[in-house]
């Protein structure tokens, strides 16, 4: 009797050990999983981002900064770009947003957008944010 009693609890817990292995069938609700993309990959996509934000006249000046420009990206990370506008530029960030989005490259952009004045008087502070962060450890992209 025993014996019989042992055999049905070791089916019980194989039975119960396969329902909560067996895998769930993929739904429309399925997470999305994405890899990190490698820089070289990035920097193509976000070269091709540039070339069209460059083409507006009111753009002086793009540094690509953070962890991108720094190599600690990650599968969650966005790709920062500091984007230096004219004085008289009319361009507002979501107007960037919206252009840059256009092409669909696949990416998270943040974008840091300054008038020139503000950038140099930014950059006159060494331990800013701007020098520290964009210019010292960013890629300088782009020079209208």
């Amino acid at each position: 009797m025993d014996c019989l009693r042992e055999h049905h609890e070791e089916h019980s817990m194989n039975e119960r050990h396969r329902r909560r292995l067996k895998l769930r069938e993929p739904s429309s609700d399925s997470v999305k999983v994405f890899w990190p993309q490698s820089k070289d990959e990035v920097l193509r996509k976000v070269k091709r981002v540039v070339q069209h934000l460059a083409d507006l006249n009111d753009v002086l000046d793009i540094w690509l900064f953070g962890s991108y420009a720094t190599d600690q990206f990650m599968h969650s990370s966005d790709v920062d770009l500091c984007i230096v506008l004219s004085e008289d530029s009319e361009l507002q960030e979501v107007d960037i947003m919206e252009y840059a989005g256009r092409l669909k490259v696949g990416l998270r952009f943040e974008f840091h957008i300054y008038r020139e004045s503000t950038f140099k008087d930014l950059l006159s502070d060494e331990t800013g944010f701007v020098s520290r962060e964009i210019v010292s450890k960013g890629i300088h992209l782009h020079s209208n």
